[in-house]
């Protein structure tokens, strides 16, 4: 059983006299965190870290032996994604661990790695050490240091192009909770010695010698921080992606999250990792083809639980339509999951930003979507 700690939720006060402002407060912080010991919170960061050389020397693989038209990306993404991936001045900022399993006895196994577009940022990074804080616990005493970590990314991935300025722009589309996480990332980038702004994604002029902003003045920006997924920007938007791609090629640009995370997130690599690693005690076994029941089948390029169906032998337990439907899919084994008193049930987000750097979770009594419940922890 998970163990739970009453904590009073923070408000959008409380984190406004922070210097944040936030949206839907009580839907986002519950009114208790988990808790957890030292020995559990160590092992969840060691699977990220492990979990992460796995992925590297995976796409490695896949790389050198030519098989990236299997994933079915156009030939520019294609192109993309290889040069990102074979020249080092293309960084990997941060990305997202979703883990099941951990407490209670069970099982650390991996969902999925949101490698490009992962949200949760503020909410791992400040509300639940916010939460801890005015609750009265240590808030030292969290797996929390997402902000310094992603500073330190910053930093690094400014030492690798050191002929571009460090000025980043950050863009999304109309959404309070990927606003706020370009804020969030903001503000690491400060630290870091970046001059930072925000512009709505149809605000920014987008260009084959780089990215633009027009208001008050036309401004070149080397940096751009996108919460756009790169397979929207592929499949969708094919006259931005040759825009970028020329901007990045000519050295004028350089893009978060690179190219090479759409690998990392294509559900189809789940399958490539787990035929490279049978059998490993972190992996859900996942194929290309349909596995027995009880197994979860979902969609190659689906996001946040959506058209994800629970195939149990009795029944499918069906996710929201996202619109994915019509995708390939893989079929993964069916996670076990650590649950509460009222059969909620808690995925663990581990965030990986050069280091494994950031711990929280999710819950909900079905399939977790961006509609679960956020619940922070403390470490007792």
């Amino acid at each position: 059983m998970v163990r739970l700690v009453e904590a009073k939720p923070i408000s959008s006060d409380d984190l406004a006299r922070a210097g944040f402002d936030w949206f839907d407060q009580e839907y986002q912080c519950a009114g208790e965190m988990v808790e957890l010991t030292e020995p559990e919170v160590d092992a969840y960061l060691d699977a990220a870290e492990e979990l992460y050389g796995m992925f590297v020397d995976t796409a490695e693989e896949i790389m050198s032996n030519n098989l990236l038209p299997e994933f079915g990306f156009p030939l520019e993404m294609n192109a993309q994604i290889w040069e990102s991936w074979e020249e080092d001045r293309y960084w990997h900022v941060y990305g997202r661990f979703d883990l099941a399993g951990g407490m209670d006895g069970v099982p650390i196994k991996l969902i999925e790695f949101n490698a490009d577009t992962a949200t949760l940022v503020l909410e791992t990074a400040v509300v639940q050490w916010l939460q801890a804080k005015l609750n009265g616990f240590d808030e030292a005493a969290q797996a929390s240091d997402l902000f310094e970590a992603l500073r330190d990314q910053f930093d690094k991935l400014a030492a690798l192009n050191p002929q571009l300025e460090r000025r980043l722009l950050t863009t999304c589309f109309d959404s309070s909770e990927d606003y706020w996480t370009c804020r969030l990332i903001e503000k690491a980038a400060n630290d870091a010695g970046f001059d930072c702004d925000f512009e709505d994604v149809d605000a920014v002029t987008f260009a084959p010698d780089g990215v633009f902003t027009t208001d008050p003045e036309e401004v070149c920006w080397p940096y751009l921080y996108k919460l756009i997924p790169w397979e929207s920007i592929a499949f969708e938007e094919p006259e931005l992606l040759d825009l970028l791609g020329q901007s990045m090629k000519s050295g004028s640009t350089m893009v978060i999250n690179p190219p090479y995370t759409l690998l990392f997130q294509h559900k189809r690599f789940l399958a490539k990792l787990y035929e490279k690693y049978p059998d490993h005690p972190y992996l859900l076994k996942t194929s290309l083809a349909p596995l027995p029941a009880p197994c979860a089948r979902k969609p190659v390029l689906g996001r946040e639980g959506k058209n994800v169906e629970l195939l149990l032998g009795t029944g499918a337990i069906a996710g929201a339509d996202g619109g994915y439907g019509a995708q390939q899919s893989i079929w993964q084994e069916l996670a076990q999951f650590a649950v509460d008193g009222k059969g909620n049930k808690y995925q663990a987000g581990v965030f990986f930003a050069g280091r494994p750097a950031g711990l929280g979770f999710r819950r909900d009594p079905r399939i977790h979507s961006d509609r679960s419940q956020f619940i922070g922890h403390i470490i007792r």
